[in-house]
This record gives structure tokens, sequence and C-alpha cells, in this order.
């Protein structure tokens, strides 16, 4: 049995992990997005896709990390 102290550390873990995932879904995501929706960027759209969909496949997999430091407490 996990001691109340080492539960809080994976939670805290996971948690700070999942921040990196929202992090970068928003400002690899959401803000170019907002911002080609609003006539402010002018990148090329082969960069525009690539860049957005690495941040969008980086936040998916940080956010699968997260969960899976949280598969820790129930060992």
């Amino acid at each position: 049995m996990e001691s109340k102290v080492h539960e809080a550390k994976i939670k805290l873990t996971s948690d700070t992990v999942n921040r990196l995932a929202i992090s970068c879904v928003v400002v690899g995501v959401i803000t170019p997005v907002a911002g080609a929706l609003l006539g402010i960027a002018s990148v090329p759209v082969s960069v525009f896709a690539f860049a957005t969909g690495s941040f969008f496949i980086a936040g998916v997999l940080l956010h699968l990390w997260a969960r899976r430091i949280l598969d820790r407490l129930s060992e």
C-alpha cells in the first residue's frame, strides 16, 4: 500500500504533464487557427498544417503519458 504522500506526488506529476498537453494544444493549434481566421497569420498552408498537426500530436501523446502515470496508483 502506497503512502498518501507518494500518491499525491504521482497525481501532481500527472497533472503537470497534462497541463503541458493542454498548453501544446492551445499554443500550437488554437492560437494559429484563431490567427488564420482573423487574418493575422500569413504562413504557407503546408507549414501551418505541419506545425498544428505536430503540436496536436504532441498534446495527445503528453495526455496519454499523464494517464499512464495515473495508472501507477492502481498498482
